[in-house]
């Protein structure tokens, strides 16, 4: 069936084309592609297929990012002309579709030939304004020499796939090449487990949800995807595994009741300055003691900044306490207080101006791009690089520096303050 769905959505563009099938002149359409990694080389394919059915009908291809470039080149084109075909995702159907910019497809003949369910996502107010052209499906890849190599078969039950998976780290293979990097990346695996084990016994355990009949934290059904999710954690590489600072973030920010070590009052600071330090201590091996040093420095360094800068401010405390992780983090990869101090530096060059706007669940976000920045600078100051004193309001002092930046979160933001505060308080 799946393969019957893939084919028929592939097809779905040059059904959309078969007016022009009779057409002796060649045809030349304009296309603007909007593709993710996945979408790589699938206009070669639709040309091959176009060239033995349609050789008449040319396309034309512009194919650009979609998160990054699609939505300017389509502002672009707004003002000097669309594209004959758009290829986006489906939100970009109640987008643009909203503006009176897509033909409304819900009668034309080929329609017929396209299943009601592949219809759904592209319709608004009623009127079908898209066609969807490929489908793509997640799930398990298996290395098939490894299999044979190792005399294993594909698991069919958990307790079939616990002995795979101790098979293979018995002969040094990690069992999983997972891609929990991101927090997001482990909501879409997880939404793939749910439609095995929560949807398919409940279809529509969304409106019990939003009903509140039933829960995140109490369904079974979900615990067992948890489960999923960790046996898959417990068995992939360490080193290339979610931000655990940016989930420790969303789970305080969500209310989970959950201790974590503050700093200067804060929850959030004190994740920022302590979890990248013992992981990039645990992580190269360091010992307890040179693990115990690299925290005080960096929670040190956050205190003697937040003296300076005070409480609360319009300045993101991420920017403080990122700054301090950098600090430990530099400590533990073998640096002394030159670097230290040029990892400051870097820091308060980069990230100075970040505003805070409150507590909320996307403060996780905030964190990452700090410790990432953190580790980031740790890493220059290590190599020997630095920025100047001949740049912006880095000085030669770092104790200067530091003043620099306090100063402008403590007086030089006050309006953006108000400001921050008066868009929050006036939103629709």
């Amino acid at each position: 069936m799946k393969k019957l769905l893939a084919l028929v959505c592939v097809l779905t563009l040059a059904m959309g084309l078969c007016s022009f099938a009779h057409a002796e002149e060649t045809i030349t359409l304009r296309v603007l592609a909007g593709q993710s990694t996945t979408d790589a080389g699938i206009e070669d394919m639709i040309d091959a297929a176009l060239a033995e059915k349609y050789p008449n009908i040319k396309l034309e291809w512009e194919c650009v990012d979609w998160g990054n470039d699609f939505q300017p080149k389509m502002q672009v084109y707004m003002q000097s002309g669309l594209p004959d075909i758009m290829i986006g995702k489906a939100q970009d159907v109640s987008t643009y579709g909203s503006l009176g910019l897509l033909a409304d497809l819900t009668d034309k003949p080929y329609m017929d030939n396209i299943l009601d369910a592949a219809k759904t996502g592209v319709t608004l107010d009623g009127k079908v304004m898209g066609m969807t052209f490929n489908c793509l499906y997640q799930g398990v890849y298996y290395s098939r020499a490894i299999f044979e190599d190792l005399g294993l078969s594909v698991p069919k039950t958990l307790e079939e796939l616990d002995a795979v998976i101790a098979t293979l780290e018995e002969n040094g293979i990690i069992p999983f090449a997972s891609h929990m990097v991101d927090t997001w990346s482990i909501g879409n695996v997880t939404m793939q487990f749910a439609v095995n084990d929560v949807f398919n016994k409940y279809p529509t355990w969304g409106d019990m949800f939003r009903a509140g009949e039933v829960s995140f934290a109490t369904s079974e059904e979900y615990k067992a995807c948890y489960e999923y999710n960790k046996l898959i954690y417990d068995h992939t590489w360490t080193d290339e595994t979610f931000s655990t600072e940016q989930t420790a973030c969303d789970a305080r920010m969500a209310g989970a009741m959950i201790p974590v070590m503050s700093n200067s009052g804060s929850g959030n600071q004190g994740i920022a300055a302590t979890l990248p330090v013992v992981v990039y201590a645990e992580e190269t091996h360091a010992s307890e003691e040179q693990m115990i040093r690299a925290l005080t420095l960096s929670h040190l360094t956050v205190i003697y900044i937040k003296q300076s800068l005070g409480r609360l401010s319009a300045l993101c405390g991420c920017v403080v306490a990122a700054t301090g992780s950098s600090c430990g983090i530099t400590y533990l990869m073998g640096g002394g207080y030159g670097q230290a101090a040029a990892a400051v530096k870097n820091m308060i060059a980069n990230l100075t101006g970040m505003i805070c706007d409150g507590a909320k669940p996307s403060c996780a976000m905030k964190l990452t791009s700090g410790v990432s920045t953190a580790v980031l600078s740790a890493m220059m100051a290590m190599d020997g690089h630095c920025v100047t004193p001949v740049e912006g309001i880095i000085e030669e002092d770092v104790d200067k520096c530091i003043r620099n930046l306090t100063a402008i979160g403590r007086d030089g933001m006050n309006e953006t303050d108000s400001l921050v505060l008066r868009i929050m308080t006036n939103k629709c």
